[in-house]
């Protein structure tokens, strides 16, 4: 990745962060009657407060201190859901509603869904099930099960108590293949590998399939493909490959490889020659060019990356960016699911969404 661009998205990306806390402060002191000393104080707070957030990415990448890391995440999460509540309020001026009422109200409210969100990311996450009528199934089998998942985001202080937990539900399914759609790791091998000995224990009849999604360039994607390799999990390189007799399994990096001077997927390439008796199932990070992987025969697309939105507004502008953003969706006798995410990026929170495992059940169209 160029020194340029880099340079060039640290400066929007920090631009829009500490514009999120000006547009804070100025919404929540324009309302309120405050002396000078209080509103120094306010500006101290949230000063300090977006430093945090810079202060523990440097001191666990230079250091390996994850406290200040996870504090700082979770003042961002706070920050965006008062963004998204603060703009509700002022809107709620437009009705008559006391301004001060209104502020005391947004900074309830803002605390209350921010510890709310922080508990729904916690959970377990949930298994969500759907039972897919595809045309090509093979007429000897009754069913096939795919378990996917996806943005675990694996880093420096996600717990191995919650990633075993992850693996004794997925393994509790039997599922007949395990898929992985991207954002596996976060981080880099040194700070992965504790999760080492939890991704071997992951088990299915036809094994573990993985594709990179944009975090595995970022963290390092040889990182990524030497953690996937010990752990006996096959990560699709822009390849398609044979499940049986009943599937075509294919795989694409991410778009992000581009970025990172690698070679980017080629959908008409990957999928040429496809045997038309078996079902084509395409794993890709980013929920996106379904409508060409349909054209290309593929009767169910896998994708994560959205998260739902996770925390607001994201869950808003996830549904503008993204047509496929959360759920299953079905075009002509294709589907693709998108994954909310199994686990979470930045900000351990979540409201709105929950982390999700899929248990997708394949099985032929019914005779009439």
């Amino acid at each position: 990745m160029k020194p340029s661009s880099i340079i060039f998205f640290l400066i929007v990306a920090t631009s829009i962060y500490f514009g999120l806390h000006y547009y804070l402060y100025n919404s929540l002191t324009k309302d309120l009657q405050l002396s000078v000393g209080i509103r120094r104080m306010i500006i101290v707070m949230l000063f300090m407060g977006g430093l945090l957030f810079f202060a523990g990415e440097i001191l666990e990448r230079m250091y390996g201190l994850h406290g200040f890391s996870y504090a700082g995440s979770i003042w961002l999460g706070f920050i965006t859901i008062g963004f998204f509540i603060f703009i509700l309020k002022d809107l709620s001026l437009f009705f008559s509603i006391p301004r001060h009422t209104a502020v005391y109200g947004a900074l309830l409210l803002t605390l209350l869904l921010g510890l709310f969100s922080i508990y729904q990311a916690a959970k377990p996450p949930g298994l969500i099930e759907h039972r897919l009528s595809v045309g090509r199934f093979p007429q000897d089998q009754s069913e096939f099960t795919i378990l996917q998942l996806s943005d675990l985001h694996l880093d420096g202080y996600k717990s191995e108590t919650w990633f075993a937990e992850i693996v004794e539900q997925v393994n509790r399914q039997q599922p007949d293949v395990i898929v992985m759609t991207g954002d596996i790791i976060d981080d880099r091998y040194e700070r992965v590998e504790r999760f080492l000995p939890l991704l071997q224990q992951l088990k299915s009849t036809h094994g573990v399939y993985a594709v990179s999604g944009n975090h595995e360039f970022y963290a390092g994607i040889e990182d990524f493909y030497k953690l996937m390799a010990q752990a006996n999990i096959y990560v699709l390189k822009n390849e398609r490959i044979s499940l049986g007799n009943t599937l075509e399994l294919a795989g694409i990096h991410d778009d992000t490889a581009k970025r990172f001077g690698l070679e980017t997927a080629d959908l008409d390439s990957i999928l040429k020659n496809a045997d038309p008796e078996r079902i084509t199932v395409l794993l890709s990070h980013k929920p996106v060019d379904f409508d060409k992987a349909v054209a290309l025969g593929v009767d169910l697309q896998l994708s994560g990356h959205t998260h739902g939105g996770q925390i607001p507004p994201m869950n808003l502008l996830v549904r503008l960016a993204f047509k496929y953003s959360h759920g299953l969706y079905q075009m002509e006798d294709s589907y693709i699911y998108t994954s909310s995410g199994t686990g979470f990026w930045g900000p351990p929170m979540r409201l709105f969404t929950s982390p999700e495992m899929v248990k997708l059940t394949l099985t032929g169209k019914p005779d009439f």
